[in-house]
Formats: structure tokens, sequence, C-alpha cells
């Protein structure tokens, strides 16, 4: 799942939001979970996404 769509990470300013990490759509460059953008929060497209995740014990 590592770098297959760019993560909703939480708020940003005003009418925007943060995501972070990238995806298949922009290319190997923007593979890195400390890469963040802003959006416009009422984004909806096939490459931004979340990630379920768990503790293990």
């Amino acid at each position: 799942m590592g770098a297959n769509v760019w993560e909703w990470v939480d708020s940003g300013p005003g009418d925007e939001a943060v995501t972070r990490g990238g995806s298949w759509w922009y290319g190997p460059a923007q593979m890195h979970h400390d890469h963040r953008q802003t959006k416009p929060r009422d984004t909806a497209v096939v490459y931004i996404g979340f990630r379920c995740a768990r503790s293990l014990p």
C-alpha cells in the first residue's frame, strides 16, 4: 500500500487540506511519507485516500 495514494493527514489553512506521500499518478519523486501538499478540502479524485492501520501486539 505504501505510496499508492496521497493520504489526507490533517486540516490546512482556510479551505485547504493537507495530504502527504504520493501516488502512482505523480511518479516516484513524491513517493515519500514526508512529502506534503495542500489541496482544496472538497477535492475528490482516485489518487487521494486514506490508509487503515492498527498496532500489532
